[in-house]
């Protein structure tokens, strides 16, 4: 395993520990700082070395697994390389299942200003998901409209992830 494939896939490990030590009342807030900073030098490794990260990256995009998104979509963030980021634009427009998360957790952990625009424009994408995803993203930034007309849409979706997201989204933005 090269060292690129090692920051890459304890990037997503440290992850998964990082979002069950936020719902565990015997972690303190000195161990995420720890998970944070651990994730923080993970993350510094691969954009470092990202001309060569770049294509294990965009290949975790298709991942379909939370933590495996969550780690490509952070990384394309960090990165500002427009190959990648088209490629993260792409995936996000079909995203579906736990790879949603990822998206949304990766989004979660950075300033959305710049992506601002392209993230209002999928409020509006005919697949639900991507709409929901999108809504989720402004909605914790505090960046979604209060009057978002799509919301109650959401909530009583034929998929169960859109209405849990479409409920997080009624509880950001106090509905």
């Amino acid at each position: 395993m090269s060292l690129i494939e090692e920051h890459f896939e304890e990037l997503q490990m440290l992850w998964e520990l990082r979002l069950a030590a936020a719902r565990d009342a015997d972690y303190q807030a000195e161990d995420l700082r720890e998970l944070d900073e651990r994730i923080a030098a993970h993350l510094d490794g691969l954009v470092i070395s990202q001309e060569h990260a770049l294509p294990l990256v965009i290949e975790g995009l298709g991942g379909g697994e939370r933590p495996v998104v969550f780690a490509a979509v952070l990384s394309l963030l960090h990165f500002q390389n427009p190959v990648g980021l088209q490629a993260m634009w792409a995936a996000f427009d079909q995203v579906e299942g736990e790879a949603a998360d990822g998206f949304i957790d990766a989004f979660g952990v950075v300033s959305i200003a710049d992506y601002e625009p392209a993230l209002v424009e999928r409020l509006t994408h005919e697949s639900s998901v991507v709409a929901t995803v999108a809504a989720q993203i402004l909605a914790f930034a505090g960046r979604l409209p209060t009057d978002y007309p799509r919301v109650a849409e959401l909530v009583v979706d034929d998929d169960e992830d859109v209405r849990r997201r479409g409920w997080d989204i009624v509880s950001m933005i106090g509905r």
